[in-house]
């Protein structure tokens, strides 16, 4: 039978898992195993009716401490009166701009940004002739 509460999982259960399965930790944290034995953190609440689930990396790359850190970010921010929108309290526990800088994407995306607009003079000469 395994334990009640938070803090099930050891990280010598952790590396001696064999996919497929998830495993709770305990306060919406699991930890899920592919086929390949590839294993991720994700963090999963019921919230209004709707179900929650945000990945928060890869094992090792996040360790068992860091995953609870970051588990215990996301609960406090679904708790602490944020409520309203899932998507509100989703921005407090991960910041965009936080989560951007340490990747090491650029903060715009250049497949979204407004390119000026060609008036109807400006067209190449084979549009015109079409």
């Amino acid at each position: 039978m395994p334990a009640a509460g938070l803090h099930r999982l050891t990280d010598k259960k952790i590396q001696s898992l064999k996919g497929p399965v998830r495993l709770a930790d305990g306060g919406g944290l699991y930890i899920k195993v592919t086929p390949t034995n590839s294993k991720s953190w994700l963090f999963s609440k019921m919230i209004a009716g709707k179900r929650i689930t945000k990945g928060l990396g890869p094992y090792p790359d996040v360790s068992l401490a860091k995953a609870r850190r970051q588990a215990e970010r996301v609960r406090d921010a679904l708790t602490d009166g944020e409520r309203s929108t899932t998507r509100s309290a989703h921005r407090s526990a991960f910041p965009r701009s936080q989560f951007l800088l340490k990747s090491g994407f650029p903060k715009t995306n250049p497949t979204t940004e407004r390119r000026p607009r060609v008036s109807g003079g400006e067209r190449s000469e084979t549009m015109q002739n079409l």
